[in-house]
């Protein structure tokens, strides 16, 4: 049972969020220097980043189109960025040792807040690729509202993919 309730949407966020929806992500934030954000490497930078975490004794982690979205907005055009970043999180680790709670709580919530809001609203801004795609519009509403009536996203997900496939098999749904 719990791999039901824990694992299964766990796996569908993944690979929604984490893989396809980060490479997309990167494709129209950065274009064609978003080169090496692939498929395949993408999981891999996750499962690698995942084992060095394990053997520290760190939670599972994965990259995630929203924060992909975040560094970009907040001026992060290089890999550089992620060299900046990565050093700045190690040393605020090391140096504040068990007080990095206290420190974690200082930050303003209310900024937090803000932060989440802007980045879901410039996500929201990538549908307009597909408004004028009858198909893609239908799918995209039925895995929102499925999503938000069940309060579970994997049921908006899995109707998502059998409506997908299933106008694609299907010859005279193919006009919807």
């Amino acid at each position: 049972m719990g791999f039901i309730i824990l694992v299964l949407p766990q796996i569908a966020l993944t690979f929604g969020n984490a893989i396809v929806a980060t490479e997309a992500t990167g494709k129209m934030l950065y274009g064609d220097r978003a080169g090496r954000l692939n498929l395949r490497n993408i999981p891999m930078s996750m499962g690698l980043a995942n084992i060095a975490s394990g053997i520290i004794g760190g939670a599972p982690m994965c990259h995630g189109c929203g924060g992909l979205t975040a560094h970009c907005k907040f001026g992060a055009t290089s890999e550089k960025s992620g060299y900046i970043i990565g050093v700045i999180l190690i040393v605020s680790a090391v140096l504040s040792g068990s007080s990095a709670l206290s420190v974690i709580s200082a930050f303003p919530k209310g900024i937090l807040g803000v932060l989440l809001c802007y980045v879901g609203i410039q996500h929201s801004l990538f549908i307009k690729d597909i408004l004028h795609e009858k198909q893609a519009m239908f799918i995209a509403l039925t895995v929102a509202i499925l999503g938000f009536i069940t309060n579970n996203l994997t049921i908006g997900f899995l109707a998502g993919i059998g409506i997908h496939y299933g106008l694609k098999t299907f010859t005279p749904l193919k006009n919807l």
